[in-house]
């Protein structure tokens, strides 16, 4: 591709050096942009079926003509006596800029510079008989070197003194003696269009191709490019045309004839429904800078692409920007009317003014049908029926009368809910008389029936009946049997409505609420006929499929009567007590609910006993039987282990009846706490239970509340529950060793002694005896025995003498030379600490202690030491502890 590139650079300088011997030739004409023609405003747009009121109309997307020469019009460069008929104009497209273009190449020849001959004018050629043309052969040999650009120069004089056969004769030998010539692009060409001006179109075309298919075949393989593409748009062989029309943008040197070819391909690509590609091209057309013939028809034909994917946010700006920039007033017209459209489309509250705006634009005639319709639907959108009515009155003879059955829906609807039922009904009867078959006339079949039901017309049944026959959307038909089930309960006629609710019912599209409406109307007519089985299936399926229905209490009601009548006792008396427990109005309520209770519990139904009893809570909060209500609440969301629910209920029992609920109550509520992983509630219900409980608390829930407290670091609450653990059987070395831990961190050093020595009772192995040992060593050192403490920490060095517990020892005998007033010493031992363990929390806190150490004993150079060391070794502990 680098390759080509350079080689067309190459080529572009030897073409505008200029080759004495082909520009002495008549050259072929230069490229010559024709001068662009607006698009024709395509015809109003038909919608394919009415619309719903609610929907919109927005014209299709609609091709673009190319402009065709008129018939008397030749282009650049051809014979008079050429008979070559002008292309018929295309009747699928819209004339548009640039419709046709005559593409001529440079008259320089490609290629290498050629060796200088004469001139060709130097020598002398008679003139060829009409349709006929030949030169004498040269008086004397030419030489070899010469005989390229000789017998390429004989074409070109023939050809440029227009002798047509004669050229393409000498052509046809140049190309036979030379087929490997630097000058094959241009003899190819102007052999081709040699044939055009004879009318020989096949081979004109096959030698365009030619050039067009060479490696290398500069800005003629471009003008070849163009002639082939343009004859293909013709013949809508768009897929060759396209790979031509890309070949000529690439090709061309002329700026404008780029931009001819690159649009033309994106009307190809349009075509081949490549709209993508075409949005992209036609995309670098529109947004360029340069006022290019294409680029106005280019923005409108984006927009149109943009719309056509779904895009109308991104189309409605580019619509408005042509509405006021465009030259074009048709293109002005058009963008008005699809921006005014679109609005409509996304959203019809705000498309009124952009509508009308539209309707007053001069131009926009063929839209007016569309408009108008969109106006109306704009209106009914805001609310606006007296305007939507209005409307009509004053466009009905101008709406177009594809159109009109869809307005005249609109209106109707309009006029139906203004109330003017007589109005709507007799407008939709005009449509369904002048359009029966159309997409509007379902809709305003059951709008006419909405009507007759409002004027309670007397044969409304009939017309029901009538109305369904015709086999109406599934929506509307329900409504219909709504409406005939509803006349007939009101009439009276019990059974007849009974059995259209019965119907009706059954529809899978019938809204829920609908449904349930219908199936309380279905119970309703069943009770006054005595159809028992009837209202157990109506009051049944409304129940299951609406628990929560208004009149719900009124269905059940009715259902526990007709089976209590029917002697189904256990289903009545489930009813009833379903009705007790919901929809209850008589006096000993408080004790039925107590009962029903109580009976669920000993089904085992511990969940529906528990409902009750918290009913009669609710409804009766000074009921006799709170406490066992309370108690049996809890229980049951104990064991179902809602912890939290059951906490406050067992609280309250416990409360209210301290005798019966006390012990089994504080039990349960220590280990509610407990599941809630809230160790204050815990040990608050354990200290309550200690005083008056007949049983331990478990060492481990106890032992969990101590670690939560551990974890915490919140020491003066882990001791009382450490000290609690001490007092019951079967203690672990952990339990003792967590309480000498606890009571040291407290300075509770007298405290310390007992666990530390029930410790190392327990423990045999020498790192947990030197553990044991440096408890009791601290504990001998926070009481002030130096000399105790100093012979604890040696047994403990001895058991550990390397390791971790080997530095804690040793940090303790530092603290002890701290207490025995030898701040040098101890700062010595700290400092050999730090040095020997590389441990991250050891040794940064025994070099802060070396340096407090050093400081004491006023060893300024050690102490700055040190601390170098540490900042270095530890900068993030260093600055936590704000060391300096």
């Amino acid at each position: 591709m680098k390759k080509k590139a350079v080689a067309g650079a190459v080529l572009i300088s030897v073409l505008a050096a200029g080759d004495q011997t082909a520009s002495q030739a008549a050259p072929p004409p230069k490229v010559v942009p024709v001068v662009p023609v607006a698009p024709a405003v395509p015809p109003p747009p038909q919608a394919s079926e009415p619309a719903k009121p609610e929907e919109d109309v927005v014209p299709r997307v609609l091709p673009v003509l190319p402009v065709v020469p008129a018939s008397g019009a030749k282009p650049p460069g051809s014979s008079k006596s050429s008979k070559a008929p002008a292309p018929a104009p295309d009747p699928g497209f819209r004339n548009e800029p640039g419709g046709r273009m005559e593409v001529s190449p440079p008259a320089q020849t490609p290629g290498p510079t050629p060796p200088p001959t004469p001139a060709p004018e130097a020598r002398t050629f008679p003139q060829p008989a009409p349709g006929k043309a030949s030169l004498p052969a040269a008086s004397r040999p030419v030489p070899a070197a010469n005989a390229e650009q000789t017998q390429l120069g004989l074409a070109d004089a023939l050809y440029s003194r227009e002798q047509w056969d004669a050229a393409i004769e000498e052509y046809q030998k140049f190309l036979a003696e030379f087929p490997r010539s630097a000058q094959l692009a241009p003899a190819l060409y102007r052999l081709a269009e040699a044939y055009e001006k004879i009318g020989n179109a096949n081979s004109a075309r096959l030698f365009y191709a030619k050039v067009a298919a060479l490696s290398q075949p500069g800005p003629f393989g471009g003008a070849a490019a163009y002639k082939l593409a343009e004859a293909e748009f013709q013949e809508r062989d768009y897929s060759n045309a396209v790979a031509h029309y890309k070949l000529a943008g690439q090709l061309l040197p002329d700026p404008k004839a780029k931009q001819s070819a690159q649009y033309f391909t994106a009307r190809c690509l349009q075509e081949l429904s490549r709209k993508q590609e075409a949005r992209a091209v036609y995309q670098a057309l529109a947004d360029t800078q340069d006022k290019h013939p294409f680029r106005e028809v280019s923005r409108f034909q984006l927009a149109v692409l943009l719309v056509d994917a779904g895009r109308p946010s991104e189309a409605l700006p580019r619509f408005q920007k042509l509405e006021t920039e465009a030259e074009s007033a048709e293109i002005r017209a058009e963008s008005v009317t699809r921006a005014a459209l679109l609005i409509l489309e996304t959203d019809p509250k705000k498309a009124l003014p952009a509508l009308e705006k539209a309707l007053a634009f001069a131009g926009t005639e063929k839209w007016h049908g569309a408009l108008r319709l969109g106006v109306l639907k704009s209106c009914f959108a805001l609310g606006d029926n007296e305007k939507v009515v209005q409307a009509y009155a004053a466009a009905e003879s101008a709406i177009d009368a594809v159109q009109l059955p869809e307005v005249q829906l609109l209106v109707g609807d309009a006029h139906r809910q203004l109330k003017h039922y007589a109005e709507a009904s007799a407008l939709y009867s005009k449509l369904i008389e002048s359009a029966p078959q159309s997409s509007s006339a379902p809709a305003a079949r059951y709008g006419r029936l909405v009507c007759y039901y409002s004027l309670e017309r007397s044969d409304l049944p009939l017309q029901i009946d009538a109305f369904l026959s015709t086999s109406p959307r599934p929506q509307d038909r329900d409504n219909a049997q709504l409406m005939k089930a509803e006349v007939l309960r009101v009439r009276g006629d019990y059974a007849g409505s009974a059995a259209a609710y019965a119907q009706v019912v059954k529809s899978k599209e019938l809204k829920t609420e609908r449904r349930n409406d219908a199936l309380m109307r279905w119970a309703e007519c069943a009770v006054r006929t005595g159809d028992n089985g009837a209202t157990v299936a109506a009051t049944t399926e409304l129940l299951n499929s609406a628990p929560k229905y208004p009149l719900a209490s009124t269905a059940l009601l009715w259902r526990a009567e007709t089976r209590r009548r029917m002697k189904e006792t256990p289903a009545a008396e489930k009813d009833y007590e379903e009705l007790l427990k919901r929809f209850p109005d008589f006096a000993e309520r408080e004790t039925v609910l107590k009962q029903v209770a109580l009976l669920k519990g000993e089904q085992n139904d511990n969940a529906g006993m528990a409902q009750y009893f918290t009913q009669l809570l609710k409804e009766f909060p000074e009921s006799k039987s709170r406490a066992e209500a309370n108690h049996w609440i809890g229980r049951t969301a104990f064991e179902t282990k809602d912890y939290k629910k059951a906490a406050g209920y067992l609280d309250e029992a416990r409360k209210l009846n301290p005798e019966e609920y006390f012990e089994s109550d504080s039990l349960r509520l220590v280990y509610c706490a407990y599941n809630l992983n809230d160790p204050d509630e815990f040990w608050k219900r354990v200290q309550e239970y200690r005083v008056r409980g007949k049983n331990r608390v478990a060492q481990d829930v106890l032992r969990w509340c101590a670690q939560n407290y551990l974890d915490t670091k919140q020491f003066e609450k882990a001791e009382p529950v450490l000290a609690m653990i001490s007092e019951g059987e079967e203690l672990t070395e952990n339990d003792w060793f967590q309480l000498a831990t606890v009571r040291l961190s407290l300075r509770n050093y007298a405290g310390m002694q007992a666990p530390v020595k029930a410790y190392l009772g327990l423990v045999s192995h020498p790192a947990s005896k030197a553990r044991g040992m440096l408890l009791r060593a601290k504990a001998e050192l926070g009481q002030e025995d130096a000399a105790a403490a100093q012979k604890t920490v040696d047994e403990a060095i001895r058991l550990q003498p390397d390791g971790v517990l080997n530095a804690e020892a040793r940090m303790v005998a530092a603290d002890i030379q701290m207490v025995q007033k030898n701040p040098e010493a101890a700062a010595k031992l700290f400092e050999s600490i730090s040095i020997a363990f590389d441990d991250d929390q050891l040794a940064p806190l025994a070099m802060e202690k070396a340096v407090q150490a050093y400081r004491l004993a006023g060893k300024a150079k050690e102490t700055q030491a040190v601390l170098n060391k540490l900042q270095s070794r530890y900068p993030e502990y260093a600055r936590e502890r704000g060391l300096k």
